[in-house]
């Protein structure tokens, strides 16, 4: 399964996965890190892409 880790600028947003298929679920954790690397929160979700109509 493609993911993505790492840390994104403390300013971002929005994020975009380009991996994720049309039509099918994704599980996504986010999260909160101070800036001496311990973790402030978490949060679980999930979400399904679809088409626009």
């Amino acid at each position: 399964m493609p993911g993505s880790s790492g840390l994104l600028p403390a300013e971002t947003r929005a994020y975009t996965d380009t991996m994720a298929a049309r039509g099918t679920t994704h599980f996504y954790t986010l999260e909160a890190v101070r800036a001496d690397g311990s973790v402030a929160g978490t949060h679980v979700w999930s979400c399904v892409f679809q088409d626009r109509v």
